[in-house]
């Protein structure tokens, strides 16, 4: 692989990640309609979904017209992401290290009763 190869092939890797994180406030928004953070991205479902087709669309596009060679590159990294995931769990469980990570809904709550999960400073 020379730079350029190296460099589509990184960008192929992230796809999926940002392709996600567009989804993300969607389906957000669609599992909990009531829930309200720091941030809601104003004007409703008429707003929210071109702002997340539009991106996910130049990242299809981006895979579509990638060389063969890389999708094949992007495509064993992607595969290699659930064996190294395992492999980080196991040894994290073997430190005794908790990788289960709160509910938000949780969170959300804990926050509005005044509990910030920092420390008592006294």
């Amino acid at each position: 692989f020379d730079f350029l190869e190296l460099l589509v092939l990184g960008a192929l890797v992230g796809v999926p990640t940002y392709v996600f994180t567009f989804l993300a406030p969607v389906i957000i928004r669609y599992r909990y309609p009531d829930l309200r953070g720091p941030f809601r991205i104003p004007g409703g479902w008429p707003v929210l979904i071109p702002m997340v087709f539009v991106p996910i669309c130049i990242a299809l596009y981006l895979i579509a017209t990638a060389e063969q060679k890389s999708l094949i590159g992007a495509c064993c990294f992607a595969a290699a992401g659930p064996f190294v995931y395992l492999v980080a769990r196991w040894y994290n469980q073997r430190l005794g290290i908790d990788t289960n990570p709160p509910n938000p809904v949780d969170l959300v709550r804990a926050r509005a009763e005044g509990n910030t999960g920092e420390p008592d400073r006294d």
